[in-house]
């Protein structure tokens, strides 16, 4: 393979969104995709699906655990919605989260009731990803803190429960 053709050829792959830490180049030229992501030797992460979102929400109900009251969704409808493809609005969250989740298994049911009153508060909007450095209102600050603390441990344990599968 030519120079030139080496340089079409990554040129190709990354149009096609393999990042260039993903490519390996021996000393003979040959080119191939690895497994893992940048050059750390990290894996990828694994698909997460709603059976796993469903098993972390199941697994992090009940006293003494993230999900300790039905106010306790707010902080799992936010991930939800910012980071996994669940609506952002409350009422919609919560109904599509009725359907993933048999409600009479949990302890702590997701009721739109229960957390609608902080759907205009201003960390429910502001973006997930930023909420480590959001200062809240005084008024927020027991529910922000209470909602990253759930948003949080959920997304570690979806992760968990992804992980398990791979």
């Amino acid at each position: 393979m030519t120079e030139e053709q080496k340089l079409a050829f990554l040129d190709k792959m990354v149009r096609n969104g393999v990042n260039i830490g993903q490519l390996i180049m021996d000393n003979h030229g040959t080119m191939e995709i690895s497994n893992n992501m940048g050059g750390s030797g990290e894996e990828r992460k694994p698909k997460v699906t709603e059976e796993h979102i469903a098993r972390a929400l199941m697994a992090l109900n009940g006293k003494g655990k993230p999900i300790d009251s039905q106010r306790a969704w707010l902080g799992a409808c936010c991930l939800l919605g910012w980071k996994y493809g669940f609506p952002r609005n409350l009422k919609d969250c919560c109904q599509q989260l009725e359907g993933l989740v048999d409600m009479g298994e949990v302890e702590f049911e997701c009721k739109y009731d229960s957390i609608r009153m902080y759907g205009s508060w201003k960390f429910v909007k502001e973006k997930y990803d930023d909420w480590e450095d959001y200062t809240p209102r005084d008024d927020e600050r027991a529910m922000f803190e209470k909602s990253l603390s759930v948003a949080q441990s959920l997304e570690k344990e979806i992760l968990k429960q992804a992980e398990l599968e791979v």
